[in-house]
């Protein structure tokens, strides 16, 4: 792994216009909630045993 120089950071904030605090905010706001997050995992569940040739039905 290797660590980029910070050379450009300060260059790169200043044209963003980016608050980096207000898009932390931002995204605590937007996270997903539990109950969607479990309804997504069940989705992805089913669509991987369909393309594995198993059958599964949304109740199992």
């Amino acid at each position: 792994m290797k660590i980029l120089s910070d050379v450009l950071l300060e260059s790169y904030r200043n044209q963003s216009g980016a608050d980096i605090q207000t898009a932390l905010r931002q995204l605590d706001e937007t996270f997903v909630s539990s109950d969607s997050f479990n309804f997504y995992t069940s989705v992805a569940v089913i669509t991987s045993s369909k393309i594995e040739g198993e059958a599964m039905e949304i109740d199992s």
